[in-house]
């Protein structure tokens, strides 16, 4: 079973994830949701959504793009691209 990389607290609503060199972007949304996306090759990643109130249980999982290989962090577009993905995916759930 696939399981968070990231490091959450989800009350506090805070995520850690700065040791990992595969982890491109993590965040969460409403306090519940532990939203990734880890490199799986130079311009390509795996872009994940798990439900924090269902032990983690992956509710999202397709593999994204990385814009400029994402080297020094992930492109301000893909960013706002993942955001829009994540609400309207938890939206319909």
């Amino acid at each position: 079973m696939k399981k968070p990389l990231a490091k959450y607290d989800l009350s506090a609503n805070t995520v850690d994830y700065q040791h990992l060199y595969e982890m491109v972007w993590a965040a969460i949304l409403d306090k519940r949701y532990k939203i990734e996306v880890v490199r799986i090759e130079a311009y390509k990643g795996v872009f994940t959504i798990y439900d924090g109130e269902a032990n983690d249980a992956v509710i999202h999982d397709v593999e994204t793009p990385l814009a400029y290989g994402a080297t020094f962090g992930p492109d301000i577009g893909d960013i706002m691209r993942w955001q829009d993905v994540a609400v309207e995916v938890i939206a319909t759930t």
